[in-house]
């Protein structure tokens, strides 16, 4: 890195000032959500015109990291949390949107039939409504028109109180080696809050129970902090019931509302929501740190978004391959708002179309990114934690240049400010808290 002049240390100054109004103006302290920065100008795109752009991404970039995500919009009942959308579960329409996918999948065959992908993620919505019959034909359809690894990480979420004994057993049969069990909580006042009264002790039980003794290679279970009603000790007491089934993993998410829930579920400001969610990790964290099974069975992990309990026995599956941010990996999404994005050059949201199969219809609305966008989105990934840190030689096995040459000065600024410290391997990054995490981001 070259020497910072008094001219452009001056520049800089002024960046700074320009970045703390924008935090101040900043609802959520969330450092993901500076990719909306690119995402502010978006055009509507037609199946033909998406699949020009894989397939010239697909030439030039030999040694991307492919994986493959089927969205299922379908749920029993609508969460007052949930920013996603979905849609009233209808077996009519379950039936024409799955004759929609298998149209998806046939026309993306011809373009990926030369590639592979690393992982297979059937997410919603609730894709544990499917009927038996229904997740036979879904599976038929990707695994026949798409080349899945042998060593692939295929996860299939699922609902306490959708999910049977029958539908684990046929999952792992048709290679689902990932179960995903969306539990949120386990208090009655939360989950009425939320409106998942239907859900309850004995199918979260059962759920994780079945799955563990039919052998899938990880059971993963979400919880939610800070939903509406929740404290200290329902956070923990939830918890505590999952760690007493020993899942491999436990991923308890922070909960982060849009504009709209802030008002018509939180009923809390932004402000006092995160400082919520902030007091309350730090004591689950604590009260976690204090039990014999974690001590003598987990890894706590404590970043942005959730708080992750892994077992430290299970080493079956590579969790690097769902970490998809940190390296050159692309996701084809099939299905409704499924989002999709290629390394460096597209990202796109499949919108509602009435679930009829068009290849000339622009109904996909995405961008084409920068040049700069993939990097920008490794670093702000790898600061999402306070304390957090960039591998050097990581970086530039990925983007093939070092991260002086791409952003020196504003690296240089921030040593001299003491914001983050540099050696041979990493660059640390040093803010002393979310707010300060979310400005420095923005020289990136």
């Amino acid at each position: 890195m070259g020497t910072l002049n008094g001219k452009k240390f001056k520049q800089m100054d002024e960046r700074l000032n320009h970045f703390v109004e924008i935090a101040e103006d900043t609802k959520s302290l969330d450092i993901s959500s500076l990719k909306n920065i690119y995402f502010s100008e978006k055009k509507n795109f037609s199946l033909n015109d998406i699949s020009k752009i894989w397939v010239e991404g697909l030439k030039k970039n030999n040694d991307l990291i492919l994986n493959l995500y089927i969205n299922i919009p379908f749920c029993l009942s609508r969460c007052k949390y949930c920013r996603h959308p979905a849609y009233k579960f209808n077996n009519i329409l379950v039936k024409i949107y799955l004759n929609y996918l298998i149209q998806l999948s046939n026309y993306y065959k011809k373009i990926f039939k030369n590639y592979s992908f690393e992982t297979l993620y059937i997410g919603g919505g609730t894709p544990s409504i499917l009927t038996l019959d229904q997740i036979r034909l879904l599976f038929s359809s990707i695994l026949n028109n798409f080349n899945i690894k042998k060593e692939a990480i295929i996860t299939f979420e699922c609902n306490p109180n959708t999910i049977t004994y029958e539908k684990l057993k046929l999952l792992r049969s048709l290679r689902v080696n990932r179960i995903s069990i969306g539990v949120q909580s386990t208090d009655r006042k939360v989950l009425k809050n939320a409106n998942r009264q239907q859900q309850n002790i004995r199918q979260v039980n059962s759920a994780i129970l079945n799955a563990k003794r039919i052998g899938f290679e990880s059971v993963n279970v979400d919880l939610i902090l800070g939903l509406k009603g929740d404290n200290s000790k329902s956070v923990f007491a939830s918890c505590k019931h999952i760690l007493s089934m020993k899942p491999d993993h436990i991923c308890i998410y922070k909960y982060k509302p849009d504009s709209i829930h802030f008002s018509s579920y939180i009923n809390l400001s932004p402000e006092d929501h995160y400082k919520k969610i902030q007091s309350l990790s730090l004591e689950l964290i604590k009260d976690l740190k204090s039990l014999a099974i974690i001590k003598r069975n987990y890894k706590i992990i404590n970043n942005d978004n959730c708080i992750s309990l892994e077992l430290i026995a299970n080493k079956k599956l590579d969790y690097e391959k769902l970490r998809t941010d940190f390296s050159k990996s692309s996701v084809l999404g099939l299905g409704q708002f499924a989002l999709s994005w290629l390394f460096n050059t597209f990202h796109y949201e499949e919108q509602d179309n009435n679930f009829i199969f068009n290849e000339e219809k622009k109904y996909c609305s995405g961008v084409l990114l920068p040049d700069k966008y993939e990097i920008s989105r490794y670093i702000h990934y790898s600061f999402k934690n306070i304390n957090s840190r960039i591998d050097k030689k990581e970086f530039e096995g990925i983007f093939n240049k070092k991260i002086e040459e791409v952003f020196g000065d504003e690296l240089q600024y921030l040593l001299k400010i003491g914001k983050i410290k540099s050696d041979k391997e990493y660059i640390y990054f040093l803010p002393k808290d979310n707010k300060e995490r979310l400005v420095y981001s923005m020289f990136f």
